[in-house]
């Protein structure tokens, strides 16, 4: 019998897509996965003389799944990242201290990983993985989670590799400032953010069932944050500016700043930190309503970021931590 307790989950970078990469270079402590793969089974339905199917095919492996986990400054996680956004760069900041900033690229190819899941009682490789969509979610008294979405190529068997863990721990709420619209406040309740590669399996006569390639589609930004109603800004806004009285014909933008300072130090006066800046967020709903006599009347804001062309960003990422850099394998 195998127990959830006992698995292990790993990844290396690939050299290109479906190059299987060797023992995985960082494991991750991770709440839970969900990687799987469907034969699409093809069944032709013809005439023969019967209401049978008599024929079963198969055909393109459809692979990928989840990955949630509590977000820790190093380990799994910012390889995740470099996945995601597809590009990052590495500069020192003081003797042993370094910032990594993540950024969207707009080549044809985002980077892959090979994902090794250690059942115990079985292993396998799952080949080719590239970084569909990531969620940060966080919430008072808990930490902050990421939840990870990855198209895989396919599963291969192996050989399960010793798993080593970073001694650093995940982000805590009590960490996180929250800048939004130019102005600090303290009255969110929760936010969520997801960052989406909209990514396409491309499919090829290769001789084989699997995909040779995942082309990323536009990025997409979006997220909800949710905070005390105490005026009618926020719903102003959404019609089209603070002032507006009515939906207007065109929309005012807003920004967000998540900025989150670890308990722990990198080096001496240098705390493990997060930051994500969106300068251009348009409103999609920020509704405010009345669900009952008894209730605390909140406001969700829901939100899309957009470029901004002053910055020339829709998202940027700065990580900062013990960890020299992320590089491309040789």
């Amino acid at each position: 019998m195998s127990l959830g307790y006992q698995g292990s989950l790993g990844l290396k970078q690939e050299t290109a897509l479906g190059e299987e990469a060797a023992a995985p270079e960082v494991f991750a402590e991770f709440k839970s996965e969900s990687l799987d793969m469907n034969n699409n089974l093809i069944r032709p339905a013809v005439v023969n003389g019967t209401r049978l199917i008599k024929r079963t095919l198969p055909g393109a492996v459809e692979a990928g799944g989840g990955i949630v986990m509590s977000l820790a400054p190093e380990g799994a996680a910012p390889w995740l990242f470099k996945g995601l956004f597809g590009a990052v760069a590495s500069e020192e900041a003081a003797a042993g201290v370094y910032d990594h900033t993540f950024s969207p690229t707009n080549g044809k190819f985002l980077p892959s990983f090979t994902v090794q899941v250690d059942h115990d009682s079985g292993c396998q490789n799952w080949i080719g993985c590239t970084v569909g969509s990531a969620t940060l979610t966080v919430a008072p008294d808990d930490l902050l989670d990421l939840s990870v979405e990855m198209l895989a190529q396919r599963p291969k068997a192996a050989t399960a590799a010793t798993p080593s863990y970073s001694a650093a721990a995940p982000w805590g709420a009590s960490g996180v400032e929250i800048t939004f619209n130019g102005a600090e406040r303290m009255d969110f309740r929760s936010i969520w953010l997801t960052i989406s590669n909209n990514v396409t399996p491309i499919r090829t006569l290769n001789g084989k069932r699997w995909a040779g390639r995942h082309a990323p589609g536009m990025l997409e930004v979006r997220g909800t944050v949710t905070f005390e109603f105490s005026s009618d800004e926020e719903r102003r806004r959404m019609w089209g500016g603070v002032s507006a009285g009515t939906p207007q014909n065109t929309l005012a933008p807003g920004s967000l700043v998540m900025a989150v300072t670890h308990t722990s130090e990198v080096a001496e006066g240098y705390y493990y930190t997060l930051t994500l800046n969106m300068p251009e967020i348009y409103y999609a709903a920020a509704p405010a309503n009345i669900t009952s006599a008894s209730s605390i009347i909140t406001q969700t804001v829901t939100f899309y970021a957009s470029h901004n062309a002053a910055a020339d960003k829709t998202i940027e990422m700065i990580l900062r931590n013990g960890v020299s850099g992320y590089p491309d394998p040789g």
